[in-house]
């Protein structure tokens, strides 16, 4: 009889939840999560603070084989930032390093540790990150942390996450006068291909292949702002919003340079064919 791998998933949001059906009966998820109320589907989850809660004696329980750290801040403070990648991973990390059972740690970061603002040249896994603000430099402490592990641990930072109910952009679109007063670049992932790249990543594990230690998870097409708010709005049936000075001024171009050699491909390569199953599927809801 095959012995099914756990997966412990400390913080048990819309990603980690969203890999948890997708995994289904191949691979035990157990999450973590401080309030479970909100849970609309069966999951097997823990009730607990990781800031709080007896960390070492949940994992020594449930002897996982690999570590998912997936916390968001609460707040967009320094102190929420610092609790949220800093002192729980430290935390997650002292407890993993006392089970035995651990193979390998994942930290899902954010490309918000790149506070450069490169135009010219994509920043990629072999640029060093420079924290322009208080979260790109909590991000990026908790990553130093996590690369400190005597565990083996990829680091995946993703760029803006979109998909699903995440429709902030699409609103934006919508209304005009809520758009930036200046066109920046952007960068994005679907959370469909967080998913999937992080099953990918666990299936490599499963079948004794190497990972690397970290992955930027982009769509690399970076794309001005202003170009996806007017394709969002003709894609409505709006009208589209012509602007003198439209060039992406702000901002940064975000590429991976090692996601390409893997065998693995994004369902949502551009923003095109993400906004556009979204748009799809608002309207077919409407239905």
């Amino acid at each position: 009889m095959e012995i099914v791998p756990k997966l412990l998933i400390v913080g048990f949001g819309k990603v980690a939840q969203g890999i948890a059906m997708a995994l289904n009966k191949n691979v035990e998820v157990i999450g973590i999560k401080r309030n479970i109320l909100d849970l609309k589907n069966h999951f097997n989850v823990i009730n607990a603070d990781i800031f709080e809660d007896d960390l070492d004696n949940i994992l020594k329980n449930t002897n996982p084989d690999y570590v998912l750290y997936s916390i968001a801040a609460d707040e967009q403070t320094p102190e929420s930032y610092q609790n949220a990648y800093v002192n729980g991973l430290r935390n997650t990390l002292k407890a993993a390093e006392k089970c035995l059972s651990v193979k390998h740690i994942f930290f899902l970061s954010s490309t918000r540790v790149y506070g450069q603002k490169n135009i010219n040249k994509p920043l990629t896994e072999f640029d060093k990150p420079i924290p322009a603000d208080f979260g790109g430099q909590s991000l990026y402490e908790g990553e130093e942390l996590a690369n400190l592990s005597r565990i083996p641990t990829t680091i995946i930072r993703l760029s803006g996450i979109y998909g699903h109910n995440r429709n902030y952009l699409i609103k934006m679109a919508k209304d005009s006068e809520s758009w930036p007063l200046k066109n920046r670049w952007t960068n994005r992932i679907n959370e469909e291909d967080v998913v999937r790249f992080f099953i990918f990543l666990l299936n490599q594990l499963k079948h004794n292949y190497s990972i690397a230690s970290l992955y930027l998870l982009t769509d690399n097409e970076p794309a001005a702002l202003y170009d996806v708010l007017n394709w969002i709005r003709v894609a409505c049936g709006l009208s589209k919003i012509d602007i003198q000075d439209n060039l992406a001024v702000e901002g940064k171009k975000l590429k991976s340079a090692l996601i390409s050699d893997l065998p693995f491909t994004l369902k949502y390569p551009n923003y095109i064919s993400g906004y556009g199953m979204m748009l799809k599927r608002l309207e077919t809801n409407k239905t």
